[in-house]
């Protein structure tokens, strides 16, 4: 289950997480921003899921890795912004409480 939560979260489809992220909630993508309660996270979402919707995305899984309450994602996309077309490699830490809710994500991105 969880595995499928961060998969869903990783792959930009957030609205499927909604349900499982904590009140406490911490985002942080590293290098770039720090979010934390459940309402900034899906506010944050939200915009980024806005951002996608207005481009081309072209999203990769390159491996999930679950141990524990904890899930590991690796991956890429693809963006195309009008032909502008650049490619962000990422790693996403999702760590889970002992009821299946989303505590912490840590990201990382890269742009190739």
């Amino acid at each position: 289950m969880i595995d499928k939560i961060a998969r869903d979260f990783s792959l930009g489809e957030f609205e499927s997480a909604y349900s499982y992220l904590s009140e406490d909630i911490k985002w942080h993508v590293v290098g770039e921003s720090k979010t934390q309660g459940r309402e900034a996270v899906i506010a944050r979402c939200k915009e980024t899921r806005a951002y996608f919707d207005s481009i081309k995305t072209y999203f990769t899984v390159f491996k999930l890795i679950e141990s524990g309450n904890q899930v590991i994602i690796t991956g890429s996309a693809i963006i195309d912004n009008n032909g502008a077309v650049s490619r962000i490699d990422a790693c996403d830490l999702y760590t889970f409480d002992e009821e299946n809710q989303l505590i912490e994500i840590e990201s990382y991105c890269v742009s190739i």
